[in-house]
């Protein structure tokens, strides 16, 4: 990918990276660098990854429900911005939950 590559362009490159069944999507770059564009979409036109993930996931449930197949889908997302890691699914006037990056290890030495 380049600066020319747009949405779609990047979304049919990570789409035939990901596993139907877990996927994580991280940006990471410098401030300026795009992340927010990649992921959240700029213009109505060219929407980001998640939006277009999230209508490739109900396109795939929709089909196979007409199958008589079921489905939980659960979705996250999170912030790391300065070490301060932030839920962006949380409701507006919810308080903002605590949550932690451990960074001890959780295998004993040896």
């Amino acid at each position: 990918m380049n600066e020319t590559s747009t949405q779609s362009d990047v979304f049919d490159y990570v789409k035939r990276l990901t596993d139907p069944k877990r996927t994580a999507f991280i940006a990471y770059g410098d401030k300026g660098s795009g992340k927010t564009q990649t992921m959240s979409g700029g213009a109505w036109k060219d929407n980001g990854i998640i939006e277009k993930f999230i209508v490739e996931i109900s396109r795939i449930i929709n089909c196979l429900t007409s199958q008589n197949w079921n489905y939980k889908v659960s979705i996250s997302m999170v912030q790391i911005y300065f070490s301060s890691l932030t839920d962006l699914f949380r409701k507006f006037l919810e308080p903002i939950p605590e949550l932690r990056i451990k960074t001890e290890s959780i295998c004993p030495d040896g």
